[in-house]
């Protein structure tokens, strides 16, 4: 956890532009981050964060072209 930036769940959800509800259902319980618990508080890699936006910039569509 020392190499690693981390967030809280708040943090995350600002970060994300999301509300808690929908980080805990998208990314949380569905596996897609991991949870980090210290204590009583979570936190969630930036790492990971970071690789699940960069897998869901839109990608540019070919278009075809008829004549």
């Amino acid at each position: 956890m020392l190499n690693n930036k981390y967030l809280s769940v708040k943090e995350a959800c600002a970060y994300l532009d999301v509300c808690r509800k929908t980080l805990y259902s998208l990314y949380l319980n569905s596996g897609r981050l991991t949870r980090y618990h210290v204590g009583n508080k979570i936190y969630i890699a930036m790492s990971e964060i970071e690789s699940i936006l960069s897998d869901q910039t839109p990608k540019k569509q070919q278009i075809k072209r008829y004549r």
